[in-house]
């Protein structure tokens, strides 16, 4: 179970350096900011990352437990929500997590330089500020991010990019520990991530994270190496026609399923394509989650 906690933790590392995003699937949402940027070259934005079309202005996304009322799956108790503002570039101004009373938990507050890339967030809740600041060297893509924890420097990222763009290595400097750790990326000829792997400041190989995608450049696959050349854990996903997750399936490195941690998901859209209403299912089929998206257009 130590070693299956491990893996999980280590995969969690990895997700964390990927696209910023609020954990709608959480008990309590959250904004796990590193750096708004794509894990390809391709330019985008943080509502084409989430698949959300047209001009949003905001989003509020609640989670509630799943009942079942007059045959029907509905939203249950509240578990959590997040409210999230954009900007006319479609870039997260904002983000505010609350409790399942609506209490505050924490907030995100995201600031953009002339060129429309992120410069600065900001995280506040009742005991923490925290505040990245990114500096960029005549491209798009940050070189550095400075982190502080109330106004200390905690830690310093480099980022290192091939000639199309793609990040292929990333460096943290843990200021109090003078630890280190470090990602190194590997990319298709489309530009896609297909490996990642993480160092300890030994630089020994800890984790090595390998990606798979269809003909339409989905993710379908995650399978993670630890130690040996047979992956430790692996999830697989599908997608319905609107390009959203409808399965995301977890197995272990015998390719046994993990069915605690396996789903699937079914939705209703608007008019502009994006999903207002997200049912979530266990293995056995049984409706767990509840998750209402509310949008604001700007047009």
């Amino acid at each position: 179970m130590r070693y299956f906690l491990s893996i999980i933790f280590l995969w969690a590392l990895v997700a964390c350096t990927s696209e910023q995003e609020e954990k709608t699937t959480d008990l309590k949402p959250q904004d796990t900011t590193t750096v708004s940027r794509p894990v390809t070259s391709t330019v985008s934005n943080d509502l084409t990352k989430k698949n959300l079309k047209g001009k949003i202005k905001s989003r509020e996304v609640l989670v509630y437990t799943a009942k079942i009322k007059d045959g029907y799956v509905t939203n249950g108790e509240l578990e959590g929500a997040v409210e999230i503002v954009y900007d006319e570039h479609g870039n997260k101004l904002s983000l505010t997590s609350y409790d399942n009373n609506k209490d505050l938990l924490h907030t995100w507050k995201h600031h953009y330089n002339a060129s429309h890339n992120l410069a600065e967030s900001n995280y506040s809740d009742a005991t923490v500020n925290r505040k990245l600041v990114y500096t960029y060297t005549n491209t798009n893509q940050p070189s550095i991010c400075k982190e502080y924890v109330n106004d200390k420097e905690v830690k310093n990222t480099s980022y290192t990019y091939d000639n199309r763009g793609n990040e292929i290595e990333v460096k943290d400097v843990f200021m109090e520990s003078k630890g280190q750790s470090k990602s190194e990326h590997l990319y298709d000829k489309n530009g896609r991530r297909r490996e990642t792997k993480i160092y300890n400041e030994k630089n020994d190989l800890q984790l090595k994270q390998l990606y798979t995608y269809n003909e339409a450049g989905q993710e379908i696959q995650q399978a993670i190496f630890t130690g040996d050349n047979a992956p430790s854990y692996k999830r697989k996903f599908e997608y319905d026609k609107m390009g959203n997750k409808i399965k995301d399936l977890a197995f272990d490195g015998k390719g046994v399923i993990n069915a605690s941690d396996s789903y699937s998901y079914k939705y209703e859209y608007d008019n502009k394509g994006n999903w207002t209403v997200r049912i979530r299912y266990d293995y056995n089929d049984v409706a767990n989650e509840f998750t209402e998206q509310k949008i604001s257009y700007n047009e």
